[in-house]
């Protein structure tokens, strides 16, 4: 009777955290990174009398992740990629519908000032063919002033963008060392893998690679290493390195990323 009440007590024990990990997953449904979590049973030793080995229950051997580090990869390179070709759509559609609209654009006033100037050579004594050219030339002239200053907005834009995302890149690179640090400590004290704090560096590094390609090199301690460009670290364990902006050799008035000294 005892053998009987002690593999019920430990199959209740047993499902009462199961029970437990079930809600925390529900709870979980709609936050954004997190990892459905599993639980995982194991028989408990058995107890030996004489030549027999009595079976005395199960318990929980692990609390793991449903997740995968391939397609986790994947996720996160396809999205870097988006989030890059997406920038460069956003500018270049400015540009595009600065050139090609029909009645606004460059290409609309150089064609009205082409057949201007066609009409002054078919009737050179023509004066209204004169003063057609001149006001489509004047046209023009302020066309092209207008993009100019388009283009000089654009520019400052991606210089606003640029200073955001190092903004943006400093936080996440503290917030992976902090996040690195307390994984560091939870499995030198447990012995197990803290799955909420792997999903939180998981979602913080899809958001860095959104904004900066990077690489990263898992410690043996639990730990993730971050590099960025041609290897430069940005992460390395607790500790994070900041980036800040230059001015480009190619225009003083374009910024550039750098690593701060």
């Amino acid at each position: 009777m005892a053998d009987m009440l002690g593999n019920a007590l430990s199959a209740l024990v047993s499902y009462q955290r199961a029970l437990a990990t079930t809600s925390h997953n529900i709870a979980n449904a709609d936050t954004e990174g997190y990892s459905r979590q599993r639980v995982d049973f194991a028989t408990r030793i058995p107890q030996q009398m004489g030549d027999l080995s009595i079976g005395s229950g199960v318990k929980l051997s692990d609390v793991r992740r449903v997740y995968d580090e391939f397609a986790n990869l994947q996720m996160r390179n396809a999205s870097g990629s988006f989030s890059q070709l997406d920038n460069f759509y956003q500018l270049a559609t400015q540009l595009d519908n600065s050139l090609s609209d029909p009645e606004l654009g460059i290409s609309a006033a150089l064609s009205r000032f082409y057949d201007s100037v066609q009409n002054l050579a078919d009737d050179p004594a023509s004066i209204p063919s004169r003063q057609l050219l001149l006001s489509e030339a004047e046209s023009l002239g302020g066309r092209f002033a207008e993009f100019s200053a388009q283009l000089e907005g654009l520019s400052k834009e991606v210089n606003a963008r640029i200073q955001s995302d190092v903004n943006d890149i400093n936080d996440l690179a503290q917030e992976l060392a902090d996040i690195n640090g307390l994984v560091v400590e939870a499995q030198g004290k447990f012995g197990a893998a803290p799955n909420d704090l792997l999903d939180q560096r998981d979602l913080a590094l899809q958001r860095l690679n959104d904004l900066v390609s990077i690489k990263t090199v898992e410690q043996d301690d639990g730990a993730t290493n971050v590099f960025i460009g041609n290897g430069q670290s940005l992460v390395l364990g607790e500790e994070s390195r900041s980036m800040t902006t230059t001015r480009s050799p190619f225009g003083s008035d374009r910024l550039e990323l750098a690593m701060a000294s």
